[in-house]
């Protein structure tokens, strides 16, 4: 046994080393050699170097816009630049030029074509420039101008990443840029549909609203009102669907609420998280979703009323809440579930000449309803296309 241990150990010992990674290699461009990177990685570009690359960089970002097959010049883009992050030889000014260059590239070329048939390649354009932004303090303004003018894209995975970078480099935004921003995100979240992009773009904006001053927390409770009103207002006209991430924005308004002083921003608050609970009840209720779809508005459903209670009772202490609540009729099974829901509902928003706990002369006085408009019900009720 000593034998075959030892024999065992002895073969190990002499099992040849792993071979080395193969280098990365990506496809050549015309009139664009690929710079040297094992020699200029270790000092500031010079004129020379700083041109070569700039030439190969804007020829790759011209493939991945134009060729057919963008996703060879798109990876090998993202991995080279990658790999010359974290090589421990790249010195900071080079990092840095090469942020920029790559950033400058994409700007240079984004918008001055129709949109890319395959967005893919514009994602890792964008991983890109993200991989590289940590080490571009000095190329802040060119990321920013990137991420920002992908919002309104068509496709939403380029979209969402252009969101995550923006939430990347949050926290550099100065105070005098962050107006700007919020609006861009503002503008862009008036007519976004996708869960996922929504639920990014609250996101950043809590988190500026969260980590900034007085006025950009104004700034951002009103970026959130608005996106939300035209989201309710395409949800009661259109049949679309709530997000639970709906509800986030929400819970996050209602938050701020309590802080601030102006009555008529609390009460637009309380309305648009009334308005959500009962577009959430609604959908819920006459949309026949699916299984997955239901959990999730039960979600935005339980989270907004919660909110709204909270509101409630710092305006009304002593008010009554609504009961049995939306939360608790969702508990109901079978077919008593749907006409529980529109009844809790309805004892806060009202209905017809009856009045609920928000109308007048309760808290609030907002009108019986909401003022809340639908078109008629398909005969046969059927999901909508999300």
């Amino acid at each position: 046994m000593l034998s075959l241990l030892l024999v065992g150990s002895m073969a190990r010992a002499q099992a040849p080393a792993a071979p080395p990674p193969a280098p990365l290699t990506g496809p050549t461009v015309a009139n664009a050699p690929e710079p040297n990177w094992d020699v200029i990685r270790k000092a500031p570009l010079t004129p020379i170097d700083k041109s070569t690359v700039q030439k190969w960089v804007a020829a790759y970002v011209n493939q991945i816009f134009t060729a057919s097959d963008p996703m060879p010049y798109a990876l090998y883009l993202f991995r080279r630049t990658g790999e010359e992050v974290r090589n421990t030889a790249s010195v900071p000014a080079y990092k840095d030029a090469l942020a920029q260059t790559v950033t400058d590239a994409f700007n240079a070329r984004y918008g001055q074509t129709p949109p890319a048939s395959q967005p893919v390649g514009i994602v890792f354009l964008l991983m890109t420039i993200r991989q590289l932004a940590p080490s571009a303090a000095a190329n802040y303004g060119g990321a920013l101008i990137a991420f920002q003018s992908v919002l309104a894209d068509p496709s939403s995975a380029v979209r969402s990443e252009g969101l995550a970078g923006l939430q990347q480099i949050r926290a550099a935004i100065p105070a005098a840029g962050r107006p700007a921003v919020i609006n861009a995100v503002q503008k862009a979240g008036l007519a976004e549909v996708h869960p996922v992009v929504l639920g990014r773009m609250y996101t950043f904006l809590a988190a500026l609203g969260d980590n900034g001053t007085p006025q950009d927390v104004q700034a951002v409770v009103t970026a959130l009102l608005a996106i939300l009103d035209a989201r309710l207002t395409r949800i009661e006209q259109k049949r679309e669907w709530p997000f639970s991430a709906d509800a986030t924005a929400v819970a996050w308004l209602a938050g701020k609420s309590r802080t601030l002083t102006v009555p008529a921003t609390q009460t637009a608050i309380a309305r648009t998280t009334a308005r959500l609970l009962a577009d959430v009840v609604y959908a819920h209720v006459h949309h026949v979703p699916s299984a997955a779809i239901k959990e999730d508005l039960e979600r935005a459903a339980m989270l907004a009323e919660e909110q709204l209670t909270a509101l409630y009772k710092a305006k009304l202490p002593n008010g009554p809440v609504p009961e049995p609540s939306v939360t608790k009729a969702i508990h109901e099974t079978g077919a008593k579930q749907g006409p529980a829901m529109t009844a809790a509902v309805e004892k806060w928003i009202g209905s017809g000449s009856t009045p609920g706990v928000l109308n007048p002369p309760a808290a609030f006085g907002l009108p019986v309803g909401l003022g809340i408009t639908r078109p008629p019900p398909p005969a046969t009720s059927s999901a909508p296309s999300s």
